[in-house]
C-alpha cells in the first residue's frame, strides 16, 4: 500500500514561518486560524503560493476539501461552527512559543485509493478516527488535550489529507518530533487502511457494498422482529410487562432497565432462536460480522473484540426498545380503555339519573293534572249545587 508522508513541519507562534511552508513572516494565531474567510483564488491552491495573514492556513486547508472539515470538536458543517473553531485555534496559538504541527498523508493515486475502499471522506474518517488517537498517544500528546483538524484534498493528481494539531494546555517545549514518531502516524493509518484492503480482497466486492449489505441484513432482522411482535404475546414477554416499573424512562440502556436487561436479553435470544425467519436473517448478518472479526484479527492491534460486541449490543438495543415500546402502547391502550369505561359508567349513571328524573317529573306532572281536574270538578259541582239552590231545583 502506497501511503506517503508528503510534509512534516511545525509552526511556532512569534517565530518565522518554516521555509517550506506557504507562510511568510512571523507566525500568528490569525495566520493559523484564518479568522477572515479565505478568498479561494486559484493561485492560492498551490502550496508554494504565499498566504497573507488574513487568509490563514485553516481556511486554506478547509477551502480545498471535498466535504466539511473534521475536527476534535466535531464536523464543521456550518459557518457558526467554523467561526467558533477558528476562535479556539487563536486561543491556543497566540502566545510566543505556542506550537502547532502538520502532517500531510497521501495515497499514490485515485485507483489505489479505491482498491482499499477509500471512496469518500467518510471512508477516510473511519480510518483516521482510529489512527489519530493512537498516534497522539505514541507521540506523547494527550488526545483530550489536543485540538486538531483535517481535510481531504483532491485538487492534485492524488488524494491527500492535511492534518494539523496543537495542544490546549502547553506541555511540549519544542516542535521537533523524531522521525520515528512521525512515521507512527503513517503506520497507524496504514494499519487501518490495510484492514480495509484485506477485507476487499476477501469479500470480492467493493468495501462500501459489503457494508451496505450488512446494514440491509441488520434491517431485515428488525423487520422480522417487528412482524413477530405485532402478532404475538409470548408468556415471557407478558411476564416482563408485569414486572416492569410503572414510571421512569423505559429504554433498553436506561438506568431504570438495568435489573431487567438480563431478562430482556433472554427474551431476545428466545425470539431469535425460536423463529426460523429471524434466525436465518440473524445468522446471515452474523457471517458478515464474523468476517470482519477474522479480517481485523489478522491485522494486529485492531480491538475487534469490542467491535463485534458493539454490533450485537446495537442489535439487542434496537430489539429491546421495540419490546419496551410495545409495552408502552399496551399501557396506553389500557389507560385509554379504563378512561373509556369510566366515561361509559359516568354516562350510564347520568342517563339513569336523567331517566329517573324524567320519570319523577312525569309522575309529579300527572299528579298535578289530576289535582287540577279534581279541583275543577269540585268547583263545577259546587257551582251546580249553588245554581240548584237558587232556583229551588233538584237533580232527579
Amino acid at each position: 500500500m502506497k501511503i506517503k508522508i508528503d510534509k512534516v513541519r511545525y509552526f511556532e507562534c512569534g517565530k518565522q514561518a518554516p521555509p517550506n511552508s506557504a507562510f511568510k513572516g512571523k507566525m500568528t494565531g490569525e495566520m493559523l486560524s484564518g479568522y477572515s474567510e479565505y478568498t479561494g483564488r486559484d493561485d492560492a491552491k498551490e502550496h508554494d503560493q504565499e498566504l497573507v495573514e488574513d487568509e490563514g492556513y485553516f481556511n486554506y486547508t478547509s477551502s480545498h476539501h471535498t466535504s466539511y472539515t473534521r475536527t476534535s470538536e466535531g464536523i464543521l458543517d456550518n459557518d457558526e461552527k467554523r467561526t467558533e473553531f477558528q476562535k479556539l485555534i487563536k486561543k491556543y496559538f497566540h502566545s510566543d512559543g505556542d506550537l502547532a504541527w502538520e502532517n500531510v498523508l497521501s495515497i499514490a493515486d485515485f485507483d489505489e485509493a479505491e482498491k482499499i475502499g477509500l471512496y469518500s471522506i467518510e471512508d477516510w474518517e473511519a480510518a483516521l478516527n482510529k489512527a489519530l488517537p493512537k498516534f497522539f498517544k505514541y507521540a506523547g500528546f494527550e488526545p483530550e488535550n489536543t485540538l486538531w483538524w483535517w481535510d481531504l484534498h483532491v485538487n492534485k493528481f492524488h488524494p491527500h489529507v492535511h492534518i494539523i494539531w496543537l495542544e490546549k494546555e502547553k506541555t511540549k517545549l519544542e516542535g521537533y518530533l523524531p522521525p520515528k514518531q512521525l512515521k507512527a502516524l503513517k503506520r497507524f493509518t496504514a494499519l487501518e487502511l490495510e484492514v480495509r484492503k484485506k477485507l476487499v480482497d476477501m469479500i470480492d466486492m467493493k468495501y462500501e457494498e459489503f457494508f451496505k449489505q450488512k446494514d440491509v441484513k441488520f434491517k431485515t432482522i428488525l423487520m422480522s422482529v417487528d412482524n413477530f411482535l405485532s402478532g404475538h404475546f409470548e408468556k415471557d414477554i407478558m411476564k416482563l410487562y408485569r414486572m416492569l416499573p410503572k414510571t421512569g424512562r423505559l429504554q433498553y440502556n436506561s438506568y431504570h432497565m438495568k435489573e431487567y436487561k438480563p431478562y430482556i436479553d433472554k427474551i431476545i435470544e428466545n425470539i431469535i432462536l425460536s423463529q426460523p425467519e429471524i434466525k436465518s436473517a440473524y445468522d446471515d448478518w452474523l457471517k458478515n460480522i464474523d468476517l470482519l472479526e477474522e479480517n481485523m484479527n489478522d491485522i494486529q492491534n485492531s480491538e475487534i473484540a469490542s467491535f463485534k460486541e458493539a454490533e450485537i449490543n446495537k442489535l439487542y438495543t434496537r430489539i429491546g426498545n421495540k419490546i419496551l415500546k410495545n409495552y408502552v402502547k399496551i399501557k396506553e391502550n389500557d389507560s385509554l380503555n379504563k378512561k373509556t369505561d369510566i366515561s361509559k359508567n359516568v354516562a350510564r349513571k347520568h342517563l339513569n339519573k336523567k331517566r329517573y328524573s324524567s320519570m319523577n317529573s312525569q309522575k309529579v306532572l300527572g299528579a298535578y293534572i289530576m289535582s287540577c281536574i279534581n279541583k275543577q270538578e269540585q268547583e263545577m259541582e259546587e257551582s251546580l249545587r249553588e245554581f240548584l239552590r237558587i232556583n229551588d231545583l233538584r237533580i232527579l
